[in-house]
């Protein structure tokens, strides 16, 4: 992602997964990695950059940034960037492990775009570590759009699989799975997710390998 943005540092769109590439790589110094490409580009004050930035920050223990961000984004939901950067920033607390300020934040965001895939698979995934499976659930259920990607798939089947759900949990997980083979990486996953959903995605890896074999004894 850097050789990427370092070929034309004024498109920023990837500049939230460099910084989810450098957290998951080193919390301790991703926020100083990333302040100083940002200072490089002297686009540092863009909101693209500080929201990023911001998400570092709390996750190496300081979390001014993050609560100016938010506070303003709070101040008028009718801002056009408020429930994007709300969502953003409760999925960096998310990450941080304050699943109660992830809630607020992404339920927040959600309240402003009912309806939004991307919102409510961000918010199904707080759920889940909250343990309310049945919000979780009505979260993530199917049939917001025709396209629903694999990580809404792979979120349905943790909450289906923690529900006890197991069938229907090893539908999702494999139709996920097909469509998006980073699920397979165990340090993939637990860079970017909660250790509860890596060890919930282990689970039925090995209940996946448990069902094989027993289909080709049957054979």
């Amino acid at each position: 992602y850097r050789r990427v943005l370092g070929l034309n540092p004024s498109h920023l769109e990837f500049a939230g997964d460099y910084a989810r590439a450098l957290a998951a790589a080193n919390r301790k110094t991703a926020a100083a990695e990333f302040r100083r490409w940002a200072d490089s580009t002297g686009l540092q004050e863009n909101l693209v950059l500080k929201l990023p930035l911001a998400g570092l920050s709390l996750l190496a223990g300081d979390p001014a940034l993050a609560r100016s961000i938010t506070q303003e984004a709070s101040q008028d939901y009718t801002q056009d960037w408020a429930p994007g950067a709300l969502l953003d920033l409760g999925w960096w607390h998310y990450l941080a492990g304050d699943y109660p300020s992830a809630s607020s934040l992404v339920g927040n965001a959600v309240q402003q775009r009912p309806g939004n895939a991307a919102y409510t698979t961000r918010q199904g995934w707080v759920q889940i570590e909250q343990h309310t499976l049945a919000d979780a659930l009505q979260s993530l259920e199917p049939g917001y759009d025709q396209g629903e990607n694999a990580e809404r798939k792979m979120a349905r089947a943790v909450a289906l699989w923690q529900a006890q759900r197991q069938d229907e949990a090893m539908i999702s997980f494999e139709s996920a799975a097909r469509k998006q083979p980073e699920w397979e990486n165990p340090r993939w996953v637990k860079a970017l997710y909660s250790p509860g959903v890596a060890e919930t995605i282990q689970q039925m890896k090995t209940e996946r390998e448990r069902r094989r074999k027993i289909t080709k004894n049957a054979r």
